[in-house]
């Protein structure tokens, strides 16, 4: 369809996500979003008198000469690099295409198309190294109807983009691709989400521990089997003869800890950075990023307790997604690997996990299209706007680490051999703070806002009286800040409006004078004036969540 309209454009790759498809291309000409209706109406046309598709299987070579005759130099260089001798390829009249999936699709059933962007991007290929591409990027929908409420939902979406959103709030900013620098109001808001996940780990038995440095590789054993495994997934740094390794999925400092105490139950829990390498291109922010921060518990449990501990943890789970509002589906993934961990444990695994997920009542579907050579987990899936799903909250045994945690244990001559279980109730912490900015379009619930309250003390002379409310809120746990500037009002309340304060408060002469407040919500842009000092501070200790958070852990 491209070469139709532009003969000299050079294809370089396509692909699919969850929303729609995408071709990345470079024209020989300067081209602007003014062509996107003729790119549009073309492709349109194609799928109303669609040609004859035609699944094509060539010899890697004969497919490389194949794209280099017709001018495709980067098809040649992918069919180049291809793992297998035959490259499949699919035909559409005189458009020739690299194609890896199991079945041609059906273009007559598609009813509407629409390109939805056309930017210009930076993508990494091993075959071709760095380019500087032309990105289309479409949907295609098997109703004109489903496109009309999509594009209400993709331009809200747009709008309320947590890179854009977050920016806007001052919680962080861009520092290359993958990395974010985190704003102090951005700090306080993670420092606000970790907090009700680790008071909710202590409140179920967990003790946090830290890390410093990195773990000797020896301490660990491993079977033959997946030693090699652990070395290609890990960083090793080897020093003086020694082999270290950084802390990872595979290899924690809960480990250590518990091989040292072996006392169980042992409940865990730390934060780590983790490293997850992937496709620039292919990386959105901070939903899909390089690197992220996780909050993670680590259990090690004998036989008769692991229902229990499991049941627990759900618990928690289930609480935090709703507590910050999300929508989720659960899933289940029972499928082992070929060369999996311990293969004989899996089935009673599985079966504490069906049993622990039913009697929480939780909806879940079984996922037997990905495997894992850890062990059986649950993963909680979190709906964007978009209706796209994230990886969320996560459960999963860890065979592999119980597996090694034997070997250890026979060395010291321990008989008692645990479970061990790794929990999230966040998942990436970074992924996790993105789809709450997005779901609430930047209007944090109170309790997790950066700055709860900003007070706006009006001349020089109440300056004291806004320091003493302050004072008082801050006595309450609550973040609160004093607008000194000497700016208009209206400017003052117009940036507070711009980060979403929750809470405005305004005091002068008279409020003073009758020991009050006028106080204006983000939500209810009408002030309401002579509030009482107590009435207001018992507003925000009600709306503060986790006051009561920390009620429910006395009462237990």
């Amino acid at each position: 369809m491209l070469r139709d309209l532009f003969p000299n454009v050079q294809l370089v790759q396509s692909g699919i996500n969850q929303v729609g498809f995408y071709y990345d291309c470079l024209f020989p000409q300067p081209v602007t979003e003014t062509l996107l209706p003729l790119i549009e109406e073309r492709l349109w046309q194609l799928c109303k008198n669609p040609p004859a598709i035609q699944e094509m299987h060539m010899m890697r070579e004969n497919a490389v000469h194949f794209f280099q005759h017709h001018g495709q130099s980067f098809h040649a260089q992918l069919a180049e690099n291809a793992e297998e001798n035959i490259v499949e390829l699919i035909r559409m009249a005189d458009f020739y295409d690299l194609y890896a999936e199991t079945e041609i699709p059906d273009p007559t059933v598609i009813r509407a198309v629409k390109i939805l962007s056309f930017s210009e991007k930076e993508i990494y290929n091993a075959s071709f190294g760095k380019l500087r591409v032309i990105r289309l990027f479409g949907a295609a929908f098997l109703q004109r109807d489903e496109m009309k409420v999509f594009l209400k939902k993709w331009t809200r979406h747009k709008k309320n983009q947590h890179v854009h959103l977050g920016q806007e709030m001052e919680l962080f900013l861009p520092a290359g691709i993958s990395s974010w620098v985190w704003l102090p109001r951005g700090e306080s808001l993670r420092a606000a989400v970790l907090k009700w996940c680790e008071n909710g780990y202590a409140a179920n038995g967990y003790q946090k521990i830290g890390m410093t440095g990195l773990l000797p590789l020896e301490h660990f054993s491993f079977k033959p089997s997946v030693e090699k495994k652990i070395r290609e997934q890990s960083w090793i740094v080897e020093k003086e003869e020694e082999e270290y390794v950084l802390p990872s999925t595979q290899l924690s400092s809960a480990f250590f800890a518990a091989s040292a105490l072996c006392s169980f139950p042992l409940r865990f829990f730390e934060s780590e950075k983790r490293f997850s390498p992937a496709a620039s291109d292919q990386l959105d922010g901070l939903l899909k990023s390089q690197t992220c921060e996780m909050s993670n518990a680590y259990l090690f449990c004998l036989t008769e307790q692991v229902l229990h501990e499991l049941i627990s943890s759900l618990q928690f789970i289930e609480e935090t997604v709703k507590v910050f509002g999300f929508e989720a589906q659960w899933y289940l993934y029972p499928k082992a690997e070929k060369n999996a961990a311990a293969k004989k444990q899996w089935p009673q695994a599985i079966a504490f996990l069906h049993e622990a997920l039913k009697f929480c009542h939780l909806n879940y579907q079984v996922e037997e299209a990905f495997s894992s050579w850890r062990g059986p987990r649950i993963e909680v899936k979190l709906f964007d706007s978009l209706n796209r799903q994230w990886k969320g909250p996560q459960l999963e045994f860890d065979l592999f680490s119980a597996e090694s945690f034997a070997l250890a244990s026979q060395a010291k001559g321990l008989q008692s051999t645990p479970w061990v279980i790794r929990w999230t109730a966040l998942g990436s912490t970074e992924r996790w703070i993105a789809l709450l900015i997005e779901q609430n379009e930047g209007r944090l619930p109170f309790w997790l806002a950066p700055e709860q309250v900003r007070i706006f003390p009006i001349g020089e002379k109440v300056i004291e009286y806004a320091k003493k409310i302050q004072v008082l809120m801050l006595n309450q746990n609550l973040r609160v800040a004093i607008d000194k500037r000497q700016h208009p009002l209206a400017e003052k309340i117009y940036d507070a409006t711009r980060q979403r304060v929750p809470y405005l408060v305004i005091v002068g002469d008279k409020e003073e004078r009758e020991n009050r407040l006028t106080v204006r919500s983000f939500d209810d842009k009408t002030a309401k004036t002579d509030v009482e000092i107590k009435d207001f501070l018992a507003l925000l200790s009600k709306e503060n969540l986790f006051d009561q958070q920390n009620a429910d852990d006395k009462e237990h």
